[in-house]
């Protein structure tokens, strides 16, 4: 009487447990190592997102009457554009998380500072997003720089009077080191309205979208894409700011691309040893089943089975692995936030493709199994 497939293989592991076992073991081991590479790298391109946002976005554009040889020197710009380009910008693919702004030099008393206005974040393509520039400010309010703090005398809590308007300080932060030591800032209205400059903005600051690494010149890229939607308006780009960002996402894609495979290549060697070994050690036993009538592609089928088998339950262990110490893993490494869930549809394909590649592993000792001579084993005349 045959035994079906299912039952051969379930008897060979239960028999077998202990390489079955470690076979298990390795395939979730190689599985969690893929998950949680994946989640570091993107953590690692959120913790530098977020220290580049600390730092300042990377992309200005500015109005088309600015000189930019002078914006360089006094960081002013010169006219202004239309608060609609705000808008127009959202449909398109190179700068991200959009701040609209409202820059000007005012006296304050016998002091200036650079008042800034400035309105919600918007982002490219309407995507939904929480915002990360760091300031929202109360209408009627001001939140002032160390040194804009001190040269006017303000004191937080108390009223700032700003070309004859009056302004609650909300707060006067901690000395930078930068430009934004002297700044004064205020919501956009605020500042349309002390300007007269309603419906207008002199600057609009962004975070630069993915370059891959054949795109040699990135500015060009990036005016290549807005000219036809701010038509002669003036970009800058932070070089500085951009490239480490974009050098770090590209190291990033880079450890993913040059060490999972190896990785992956290294279980399916040893799988793949596994199961020969274990094709070896039952010679005797496929030669019996050969001899009682079982065809040889159902042999090799229990061999394949039994990988499919391992790379199934492993994967699953795997998976189970990186979800339950991803967290607090990513996050000692990284050291600041909550690293991203991983994408369900990776989880998917490595639940659906692991035992396919442990199957593949398996198929050269699957192969010898079907290739066993009965009559030699049992040593018939």
């Amino acid at each position: 009487m045959s035994i079906s497939l299912t039952t051969l293989v379930g008897r060979e592991m239960s028999l077998r447990w202990i390489t079955a076992l470690h076979a298990v073991f390795i395939v979730a081991a190689a599985v969690a190592m893929v998950l949680l590479a994946e989640q570091f790298a993107a953590a690692s391109e959120n913790a530098t997102r977020r220290i580049q946002r600390d730092i300042g976005l990377n992309i200005v554009i500015l109005p088309p009457q600015t000189d930019l040889d002078a914006w360089w020197i006094d960081r002013l710009p010169t006219g202004s554009m239309p608060e609609a380009w705000i808008e127009r910008l959202e449909d398109q693919d190179v700068a991200n998380r959009l701040v609209p702004m409202l820059v000007a030099r005012v006296a304050v008393g016998d002091a200036e500072i650079i008042l800034t206005g400035i309105g919600s974040e918007r982002f490219k393509r309407g995507n939904a997003m929480k915002p990360v520039f760091g300031r929202s400010i109360e209408p009627g309010n001001v939140v002032l720089g160390a040194l804009a703090g001190k040269v006017t005398g303000a004191r937080e809590g108390e009223p700032l009077v700003i070309k004859s308007r009056s302004f609650t300080v909300e707060r006067i932060l901690e000395p930078t080191g930068s430009e934004e030591d002297v700044r004064c800032w205020m919501t956009l209205p605020d500042a349309q309205s002390l300007l007269q400059l309603e419906g207008r903005l002199n600057e609009i600051r962004a975070i630069e979208c993915h370059c891959s690494e054949d795109v040699q010149d990135p500015l060009e890229a990036i005016r290549t894409e807005l000219e036809p939607i701010v038509p002669g308006a003036g970009i800058v780009r932070m070089n500085a700011l951009a490239d480490a960002r974009r050098a770090q996402r590209q190291m990033a894609e880079r450890f993913i691309e040059y060490a999972i495979p190896p990785l992956l290549a290294l279980a399916g060697v040893i799988i793949a040893a596994l199961a020969f070994m274990n094709v070896r050690e039952r010679r005797n036993e496929m030669g019996v089943l050969l001899a009682h009538g079982y065809r040889r592609s159902t042999v090799a089928s229990v061999v394949l089975s039994r990988s499919f088998m391992i790379g199934l339950v492993g994967a699953v262990i795997g998976w189970v692995f990186a979800v339950v110490i991803g967290d607090s893993v990513i996050t000692s490494i990284i050291g600041s936030g909550k690293p991203p869930r991983l994408d369900s549809t990776l989880l998917l394909a490595t639940i659906f493709s692991t035992p396919i590649l442990c199957a593949l592993a398996a198929l050269y000792p699957a192969i010898m199994a079907a290739m066993v001579d009965p009559a030699r084993l049992m040593r018939l005349p």
